[in-house]
């Protein structure tokens, strides 16, 4: 299966890890929308790759992980784009999180509920 083509990020698999880095380094690595957008993409790639039994998320360069959101991109929306912005940020990690769920499945692993 052929790697998607993508512009701030890269997904590399090795063996069953795969690895998602974000590439925006001049920006603190931070979510904007094309970013997002991307995010989804690689991990509809990793959904439907049965051979993937790990993800590593890391970021390029040496001063962040991720800066989160790009603030910087979001004073330049208006309300409506900000709110829809906010949407894509929240559905596109809940389903990285989701990713993990069948994982933690597999292996058998109990971890502690966000409650606990």
């Amino acid at each position: 299966m052929g790697e998607p083509q993508l512009q701030n990020l890269h997904l590399t698999r090795v063996g069953a890890v795969a690895t998602l880095t974000l590439d925006r380094p001049r920006a603190l690595n931070a979510l904007d929308a094309a970013t997002l957008r991307e995010l989804a993409r690689a991990i509809r790639e990793l959904r439907r790759d049965g051979g993937v039994r790990a993800l590593v998320v890391t970021g390029a360069g040496d001063k962040a992980f991720s800066a989160g959101a790009d603030i910087a991109a979001m004073a330049a929306m208006s309300a409506a784009d900000g709110h829809a912005y906010s949407r894509l940020g929240h559905e596109v990690l809940a389903r990285l999180e989701a990713l993990a769920l069948p994982w933690r499945s597999a292996a058998g692993s109990s971890w502690p509920s966000p409650a606990t």
